[in-house]
């Protein structure tokens, strides 16, 4: 009975293990499609005084850049958005 439960046990968990195995993490591969996000940035990622200056010149904008150089096949387009308190 003892023996049953253990090739029983590696069964499930040959069975959990081995997808993550085979899929090959999250390296980008040939053929891969580009991938659009598009980020609406309300006030919250970008205060008064980053608004008086170009986009490009914000930290959230910034940020977003290093996550595309980071992430080749992904680009991101921040949108600032308004938020009224009414």
């Amino acid at each position: 009975m003892r023996t049953k439960k253990i090739v029983l046990m590696a069964a499930v968990l040959w069975a959990l293990v081995s997808p993550a195995l085979t899929a090959g993490g999250s390296r980008e591969t040939p053929g891969a499609k580009p991938v659009q996000l598009t980020f609406w940035a309300g006030s919250a990622y970008y205060n008064s005084e980053e608004a008086k200056r170009p986009q490009s010149e914000w930290a959230i904008t910034k940020i977003v850049k290093r996550f595309e150089e980071r992430n080749p096949g992904i680009t991101v387009d921040v949108t600032p958005v308004e938020l009224n308190s009414e």
